[in-house]
């Protein structure tokens, strides 16, 4: 996968209808919910590879952990899971503000911003 690939996924995941933050019963960000939500980089993990270890461990190791997410810049990664991470939930509409920021990420590794 690219870091274009993973940029298209992640964003299809926050713009989708009803997108929200994914964040454990302690108000802390984490890959997948049991409600099937995810942040950013957890949308890019197959179910197949996920284990719930990764709600413990650093972004570096999950991509180790992750034969789909091989080769992906990890500080790229790291910026697209903060466009997700970081918006409040006083803003108006999660999904747009997630969208804007993950939108400014691509543009800063010069990938290619798309239109839902």
């Amino acid at each position: 996968m690219t870091e274009q690939e993973a940029y298209e996924r992640m964003r299809a995941w926050l713009g989708r209808e009803g997108a929200s933050k994914s964040e454990n019963s302690a108000g802390l960000c984490v890959y997948r919910k049991g409600d099937g939500n995810k942040c950013a980089v957890g949308a890019l993990i197959p179910d197949e590879e996920y284990d719930e270890d990764f709600e413990r461990q650093e972004i570096e190791d999950v991509v180790n952990a992750c034969p789909s997410l091989d080769g992906l810049d990890v500080v790229f990664l790291r910026y697209a899971q903060g466009a997700h991470d970081n918006v409040t939930w006083q803003e108006a509409n999660f999904s747009a503000a997630a969208v804007t920021r993950l939108d400014e990420v691509a543009l800063e590794y010069g990938l290619e911003v798309v239109s839902p």
